[in-house]
């Protein structure tokens, strides 16, 4: 519950099962008459379930709609359609560029490549999978674009600039 600074409140719930509810407002252990609202839920009536996915970890959405996903435990890069289906996924365990450790966060970089942080290094890599540029190192460092263990990657969409969480 919040007060905006008309003097109102703003209230917000998530809702677990299909079905009618309603809300009822008291002050000051008051019922509130004109409170009584009918809430339809707007639920998904179906749950896409995608097989063969090994912990998923990083997640985001491409212009065109694709759904890129790290997996963190599987070493690779998957590729879902945007109503979920299984496109193709890139990568293995390993070291080597286009190789990955634990790959967890995962962007979009304003030239339309794929960023990925993965245990001491990022990669950036084509939606094809091949590894256009990597920086960082296979151990934890210290200096300048080396990395202990980075986790959150994003891009400012209008500087461009890359964050990277560790």
């Amino acid at each position: 519950i919040n007060e905006t600074q008309s003097g109102n409140y703003d209230i917000s719930f998530n809702l677990c099962t299909e079905g009618t509810y309603h809300l009822i407002v008291r002050l000051g252990g008051i019922d509130i008459s004109s409170s009584l609202f009918t809430l339809p839920p707007e639920m998904p009536k179906s749950v896409n379930i995608i097989p063969g996915l090994y912990r998923p970890y990083g997640v985001v959405v491409a212009k065109n709609g694709e759904i890129i996903l790290a997996e963190n435990c599987g070493g690779r890069i998957t590729i879902l359609s945007k109503e979920g289906e299984k496109l193709r996924s890139f990568g293995s365990k390993g070291k080597k560029e286009g190789e990955f450790t634990f790959p967890r966060g995962v962007a979009i970089s304003h030239d339309a490549h794929i960023l990925v942080t993965d245990d001491h290094r990022v990669q950036k890599l084509t939606f094809e999978g091949v590894c256009v540029k990597s920086v960082g190192s296979n151990r934890i460092g210290n200096s300048p674009l080396q990395f202990y263990h980075p986790r959150g990657i994003k891009v400012h969409p209008i500087t461009r600039q890359i964050f990277i969480a560790e």
